[in-house]
């Protein structure tokens, strides 16, 4: 038991140490030169492993791009310096799994285990952040009472609109698609103010209301002092119901924070033949339990008109997405066409950087398998590329409860990456009708699937570098580098979000009600 205490104690000393060496690293000055290597480092790697990297920039000027930086360098640099130059390079590639994170201040033990079971300031309330200026937006997770629509233009003195330009031209979407920055942007300040200043206890906000400037300060707060605590209704339910909403919650994605679900079935009206199915992320949630459920719902309830909406659902797991296009085609075809690699071994080879810390080793010969297993699983077309045999790519079998009405699907610049591929999926292989703006990301595919940071040697920088190109199994290709356009085009406006209007739900509404 002594000796266990010692090796506790010394754990998290090194620990400690580790995480003070790491941040005193973010502000140590880095020579010019070594900050070149590690440009023709980062230009190698992607060389090596960024399949398609002249999808939407040619060789010559991903070339150009990157000596212009190596040029450019002519002072030493820290870490966070360095990062806004290199990330801005990055961007030009135009695929917006391919970025570098930012080097975030690190904490240690002790700090993270006074934070936890808290909510943070950011997280009490929602904002909508443009070129306009960041305003207070309606939320469910909203324990702070802002009044809705005002404007802050402070926070702890730092004001709001430097961040926006400074910020938005290190985002980027797939391909020349705007509407995904637009809805990035708009729900990123929180993460740009933590870039800059690091997680905070408490925010003063400043606001300005009919041109007078007035404060309230925002604290963080343990979870039980928040309305996310067990209701008085769960405190009388039975062991039975409790397990059943334990099953539910675990299912369907349930979000303590937002107090909302991943996967939501409603029916907006009080004709039981039309149905709202929100799919907030192909992340949360056990999909093939819940679309099962969902579906023999639809089925004995006879609903006519489904609206599925994908509006701000930021992708996740293929098979997720691609589990839900097997209730609403009746095609049995594959989801995905194979993924398009650079070499046979590329995923081999870095199989081991998906794991971190005591994991890497106690998990290694799970990953040493798996990784092996990618080699087999990889074969030379025809063309000389190399292309890796996914789940995805495989026909999946039409579902028994299949949906065979009529079909409507919301989306907006946020539905991106998985949800994006399912998209186009819908539009080529159902009659389904499009309300919203154009979706984020490239209609023809997009390069994910396997994303793996890459340390840069002086720096230590990670770029992260997704070695997959997926692409959606089409009959025809679509305009490049654009997203899906809607049949029915129609924006939501800043006063619609304030106003708690919906004008894209309430338009594909309109148009059932038309037929």
């Amino acid at each position: 038991m002594k000796n266990l205490l010692f090796f506790i104690l010394g754990t998290l000393l090194v620990s400690c140490h580790s995480v003070e060496k790491y941040n005193a690293r973010l502000e140590k000055k880095i020579p010019a030169e070594l900050l070149k290597q590690d440009v023709d480092y980062a230009y190698r790697q992607l060389l090596d492993y960024h399949p398609d990297l002249d999808w939407f920039i040619t060789e010559d000027s991903l070339r150009n791009t990157f000596t212009a930086l190596k040029n450019s360098i002519n002072r030493s640099m820290t870490s966070k310096e360095f990062y806004f130059d290199l990330q801005a390079v990055i961007a030009q590639i135009r695929q917006a799994h391919t970025y570098v994170d930012f080097p975030s201040r690190k904490y240690t033990k002790r700090e993270e285990k006074k934070r936890k079971n808290t909510i943070g300031p950011f997280s009490q309330f929602r904002t909508n952040y443009s070129e306009e200026g960041l305003y207070v937006v309606p939320s469910k997770a909203d324990d702070v009472g802002l009044p809705v629509g005002i404007s802050i233009v402070e926070v702890n003195g730092y004001p709001v609109k430097d961040y926006y330009q400074k910020y938005r031209k290190l985002e980027t979407s797939d391909g020349y698609n705007e509407t995904f920055i637009d809805r990035i942007m708009s729900k990123s300040f929180s993460t740009f103010f933590t870039y800059e200043h690091g997680l905070k206890d408490s925010l003063r906000l400043t606001f300005d209301k009919n041109d007078s400037l007035f404060v309230k300060t925002v604290y963080r707060k343990k979870l039980d002092e928040s309305k996310s605590i067990k209701t008085k209704d769960s405190l009388h339910l039975t062991r039975k119901e409790r397990k059943q909403r334990e099953l539910k919650n675990f299912y369907f994605g349930y979000d303590k924070i937002n107090k909302q679900f991943a996967i939501e079935l409603q029916y907006p009206t009080q004709d039981s033949t039309i149905a709202v199915l929100n799919i907030r992320s192909f992340v949360k949630g056990y999909p093939k339990k819940a679309y099962a459920e969902v579906f023999e719902k639809l089925k004995q309830s006879n609903v006519q008109y489904l609206i599925l909406d994908l509006r701000d659902n930021g992708g996740g797991y293929l098979r997720d997405s691609g589990e839900l296009f097997s209730y609403l085609s009746d095609s049995a075809i594959a989801f995905t066409q194979k993924a398009h690699i650079t070499q046979k071994n590329s995923l081999a080879k870095n199989y081991h950087k998906m794991f971190s810390g005591p994991r890497k080793y106690t998990l290694m010969p799970l990953w040493l398998g798996a990784s092996i297993a990618t080699i087999f699983k990889t074969k030379k077309d025809q063309n000389g590329d190399y292309l890796y045999t996914i789940s995805s790519s495989k026909p999946k079998k039409i579902k028994e409860n299949n949906y065979r009405g009529v079909l409507y699907v919301l989306q907006n610049g946020g539905s991106y990456s998985a949800t994006s591929i399912l998209i186009s999926m819908l539009d080529q292989y159902t009659n389904a009708v499009f309300v919203g703006e154009e979706s984020g990301g490239n209609y023809n595919g997009t390069i994910a699937g396997f994303i793996v940071p890459f340390t840069l040697p002086n720096s230590q920088l990670e770029l992260n570098i997704p070695l997959m190109t997926i692409c959606p199994n089409l009959k025809n290709q679509h305009r490049q580098g654009r997203g899906n356009f809607p049949d029915f085009i129609v924006e939501t406006t800043l006063d619609d979000i304030f106003y708690g209007r919906d004008p894209v739900l309430d338009t594909a509404l309109r148009l059932i009600n038309s037929e």
